[in-house]
């Protein structure tokens, strides 16, 4: 008996960048269309908390600790 592979065909790393993008693009694209300028600072405090997440990983996570 042949068994049939079932898991999904592994996508490289530039098409799932492009999808990263083409979703932040979609989301300036609504800002931008629907006139949600409130959104702006929403927007930078997430990625600002994102950034400071995947730093607290980094060895520069302990220099952040005193800012806060």
């Amino acid at each position: 008996m042949d068994r049939v592979s079932r898991s999904r065909p592994r996508r490289n790393v530039g098409t799932q960048v492009a999808d990263r993008m083409s979703v932040s693009s979609d989301l300036v694209y609504l800002v931008w269309r629907h006139k949600l300028f409130w959104m702006v600072p929403l927007l930078l405090a997430l990625i600002i908390l994102a950034a400071l997440v995947v730093l607290e990983a980094t060895p520069i996570g302990p220099l952040l600790y005193p800012v806060f």
